[in-house]
């Protein structure tokens, strides 16, 4: 049985689902679309370009999160900073820039003009915008839930409350 993380292995397991042969073989992404760029080091002095995205309006997919730092992210950091979120939100920002959906292509170009990713979703195997910002050379800040904690590895911080995540763009 080929799972997508162990996150997703240890899942049928608590489920009492008994599997066969198990090997975990990770998504991967289109090194010919995203790949990192040469950055500049960033610098407080210059607007922090942050993104997010998600195709799913799904809770799971971290939508209150999201939608604290819509409200409070501003106010907790002291640096410029340009948020913008690529996707899909169950609520109307009103700090978050909303860009619409965009193929494989625009998201790459999103990402390598970018300089944080933050990934809020709480129950993903192995998603695939997540190792899409990671090829991308994004540092990352994530929810240390499901299957990004074995996939983000030394490209980020993990953080258990929302209330943190200005605490670790700082950090980056």
């Amino acid at each position: 049985t080929i799972v997508q993380s162990n996150y997703s292995k240890n899942q049928f397991t608590d489920n009492n689902l008994k599997l066969k042969n198990t090997r975990t073989i990770y998504n991967s992404v289109d090194p010919s679309i995203f790949y990192p760029i040469q950055r500049p080091r960033l610098d407080l002095k210059s607007t922090i370009k942050i993104v997010s995205a998600s195709w799913s309006t799904n809770k799971n997919k971290g939508m209150d999160d999201y939608k604290w730092l819509d409200e409070n992210l501003e106010s907790k950091v002291f640096y410029d900073i340009e948020y913008s979120f690529v996707g899909r939100l169950d609520f109307h920002p009103n700090n978050i820039n909303l860009i619409a959906p965009q193929g494989q292509k625009g998201l790459s170009k999103i990402f390598q003009n970018s300089d944080i990713f933050i990934f809020c979703s709480r129950k993903d195997p192995c998603p695939n915008v997540l190792l899409e910002a990671i090829a991308c050379g994004l540092p990352i800040v994530f929810k240390n839930a499901g299957g990004p904690k074995e996939l983000v590895k030394k490209f980020g911080l993990a953080y258990e409350n929302i209330e943190d995540v200005p605490f670790l763009i700082s950090e980056i």
